[in-house]
């Protein structure tokens, strides 16, 4: 029946509401997932309302929510949905969307990356009192001390949000390890300092180590011998003048490097001509 309408069919938005709610009924999203892949090519081309667009996104992210395997998808839908709200006041039931989505992205085991959410709106509007706006902060740049009297004075909102303490830990731990390992680009930074941040034995370092760069998050040779972490690239976790900064330093190496090269294939075509 989808197939049969016209890409610009006002009924296409219809039928796909109905195809996500019988999906999801018979435990079948994952057939659909392509389709939901596509979606934000298909809100353009299907001419739809500011209300169908998030009619559509509310749809999706309950019900991706619902699903074990469905958190990424939640997740995604939801940031689409709150970034629909561009200017303040905004409704109880908009914000109270917002603080489950920064919870979203804290239950997520795949998201690293908090700024997205930390940047939208009706997110930014949230009383910096709220604990969960305390989280968000915490987790786009604080550390696991940081998370751990968080979550000491607010253990209430852990059970509230459906998040798991553990679940927290280890992401605040792969966290801060980046911010570690980031003020050592390139360099070396030892286990015993690592160790500390993320309390842990330093016995433990090379397990988060690896895990880090699993996620890709974290590039980096392991030297056994001297107990160090030689760093080659970490991921921002939020990208402000200090970055922007490093990244200059990096560019204007890197300018040199290949200024050298040049230099070097110029003096040798020179001796080739001779």
């Amino acid at each position: 029946l989808y197939n049969s309408l016209l890409p610009n069919s006002p009924f296409r938005f219809d039928v796909t509401v109905r195809l996500v709610e019988v999906a999801a009924r018979h435990d079948e999203l994952s057939v659909i997932s392509s389709h939901i892949a596509a979606i934000d090519s298909l809100v353009q081309e299907w001419g739809m309302s500011l209300e169908q667009t998030r009619q559509l996104y509310v749809l999706l992210s309950d019900t991706f929510k619902e699903k074990p395997t469905g958190r990424r998808e939640a997740y995604e839908s939801a940031i689409k949905l709150i970034s629909t709200y561009t200017e303040p006041p905004f409704a109880a039931s908009v914000q109270e969307r917002a603080i489950e989505c920064v919870a979203m992205a804290v239950r997520a085991p795949e998201v690293f990356n908090f700024e997205e959410v930390h940047a939208l709106p009706a997110v930014r509007a949230i009383q910096k009192s709220h604990p969960m706006c305390q989280l968000l902060q915490v987790f786009l740049d604080g550390d696991l001390a940081a998370y751990l009297k968080w979550s000491k004075d607010h253990s209430s909102e852990l059970g509230q949000y459906k998040l798991s303490d553990d679940d927290n830990i280890r992401k605040m731990r792969i966290l801060t390890l980046i911010t570690v390992t980031g003020r050592h680009v390139p360099g070396k930074v030892d286990y015993k300092t690592i160790a500390k941040a993320l309390e842990i034995n330093e016995s433990e370092v090379e397990v988060w180590v690896i895990d880090a760069i699993r996620l890709n998050l974290l590039d980096a040779k392991m030297d056994q011998l001297t107990k160090s972490v030689q760093v080659r690239r970490t991921t921002y976790r939020e990208f402000k003048l200090q970055q922007w900064k490093a990244l200059s330093l990096h560019l204007e190496i890197w300018r040199k490097n290949l200024g050298d090269v040049a230099t070097v294939l110029q003096q040798a075509k020179q001796m080739t001509n001779v």
